[in-house]
């Protein structure tokens, strides 16, 4: 029975890791879209008090020294928002269940992204709108990512009424 129990903690400990890596996969993508490719997000596993636990850091290159910091210590919010965002995208990549594969709804993904990277992200937006063939929609106050949808709403309130409008947004070229 001991040697099941070994058995069970190895492929849990394996999964763990598969499941770990792919996270790391997407968001690394989503950090290097959207800063460059000196950045990269790390998985760590540790066990505290018989518990596994992940820690998460984003590891980048500054000068000729490599940063290893937790995301909201690493250069301010846009680095949490992109990685909160593609950890979604991931989450939703991993999911088998085809009901998880329609729609995101993303509520000011770029709050503390400035207008060149937030450029950077509605481009990797788009990207991973076609990679993974889900609907993204989005709130932001952001125009610079507004400009990269393929559809854009401007609503604003008059004498007390919400007045929705269509826009046409400027697409920048979809990379990877």
């Amino acid at each position: 029975m001991q040697t099941l129990g070994l058995v069970l903690q190895d492929t849990t400990d394996e999964a763990r890791k598969v499941y770990s890596d792919n996270l790391a996969l997407v968001v690394t993508s989503a950090l290097q879209h959207t800063f460059g490719p000196d950045f990269r997000l790390i998985i760590e596993h540790k066990e505290s008090r018989g518990k596994p636990e992940i820690h998460f850091y984003v590891e980048h290159e500054l000068g000729n020294k490599i940063i290893k910091s937790s995301p909201e210590k690493s250069m301010g919010g846009g680095v949490v928002d992109i990685v909160a965002f593609a950890l979604q995208v991931a989450v939703k990549k991993l999911c088998k269940e085809p009901a998880q594969n329609g729609c995101m709804i993303l509520d000011e993904p770029a709050k503390m992204v400035s207008q060149n990277f937030a450029i950077k992200l509605g481009q990797f937006i788009q990207f991973i709108s076609k990679e993974f063939d889900i609907q993204i929609n989005g709130v932001t106050h952001q125009q610079y990512l507004a400009d990269q949808a393929s559809k854009c709403f401007d609503v604003n309130i008059y004498n007390g009424s919400s007045v929705v409008k269509e826009k046409i947004p400027v697409i920048a070229p979809v990379g990877p």
